[in-house]
């Protein structure tokens, strides 16, 4: 395996860059599209939950390195992790800017409001048994419908 990569920790960045890239570009192509902004929304959450779920074990090593990789910049991983990050909260806080110019979206700092949805999604994905569960019959605490829900009445005016 370290013919490949260098270390360890080069594999771990290796995966975070892969994904990652994978990750943005289907983002960008999603915020990119000319859709009502509240579709978009909804279509960002689609995608954002169904990413984790076409890749469990990535949506589980992400969820596990993810919070504290926001605060440090000591791991290899972290400054790929950053970049898009940090991308993915000016393309969402875009979402929101756009949303309130066409009155869809409630008033507040588009930036806040992008951190919000990015909590609640790695909430959701953090309780999603298709993402942290090898256990085919185990019950959902939340169904996808219902994440819908709760984020179109906190975001939509």
């Amino acid at each position: 395996m370290y013919s490949f990569f260098e270390s360890k920790d080069d594999l771990f960045r290796q995966i975070f860059v892969r994904r990652g890239d994978e990750f943005m570009d289907r983002m960008r192509e999603l915020l990119a599209a000319k859709a009502p902004a509240l579709q978009q929304l909804h279509d960002l959450l689609d995608f954002e939950i169904g990413f984790f779920r076409e890749h469990p074990r990535f949506g589980r090593l992400f969820l596990r390195v993810s919070s504290a990789a926001l605060q440090s910049a000591d791991r290899v991983a972290d400054a790929v992790m950053m970049s898009n990050y940090e991308e993915s909260m000016a393309l969402q806080a875009e979402l929101f800017r756009r949303g309130q110019r066409s009155k869809q979206f409630v008033a507040g700092d588009p930036s806040a409001l992008a951190r919000l949805l990015s909590g609640l999604v790695s909430s959701y994905q953090a309780i999603d048994p298709r993402v942290m569960s090898d256990d085919p019959d185990r019950p959902e605490l939340m169904t996808l419908d219902e994440l819908h829900a709760v984020v179109e009445r906190a975001f939509s005016r």
